[in-house]
């Protein structure tokens, strides 16, 4: 069954969702894996399409791709709409964008589903577009 979001979850997602990104931007891995649980399905649909479980996975990942981010690079995820679900969790779709690169990259689809762990909202799973082409310098829009 799918549900309103009650405003004061909505308004800690949506804070959830700007920190990641800051945090993506900042290359703060620390930071970044605060907001996956441990168990985390994480897929990337660029070519080739990545699917990776837990949050050990995704830390390998993350210290791939992190050091080949431009500085220059911006993200942020517009457009969210957010659902309730019957087992307390919540799915967030919204478009991702990356700006400020040396290429201008189209907005992508992006899922995420987030569940209460410790009282804390944490991504369970996502679905997502990275542009990069890991270990390199490389966007691929």
């Amino acid at each position: 069954m799918i549900s309103a979001v009650p405003p004061q979850e909505e308004a800690e997602i949506h804070r959830l969702i700007a920190d990641e990104m800051s945090a993506l931007c900042m290359k703060d891995l620390s930071r970044l894996m605060s907001y996956y649980t441990d168990d985390v399905v994480f897929f990337n649909c660029r070519r080739p399409l990545l699917c990776l479980e837990g949050a050990d996975a995704l830390r390998r990942m993350w210290e791939n791709y992190l050091p080949h981010i431009p500085d220059s690079l911006r993200a942020e995820i517009r457009e969210v709409k957010l659902w309730g679900i019957e087992n307390g969790g919540i799915i967030a779709c919204g478009r991702l964008r990356f700006t400020g690169a040396e290429v201008d990259l189209p907005e992508r689809p992006h899922t995420a589903l987030y569940r209460r762990v410790g009282g804390e909202w944490r991504v369970a799973s996502t679905s997502t577009f990275l542009p990069f082409k890991p270990g390199t310098e490389h966007i691929a829009g």
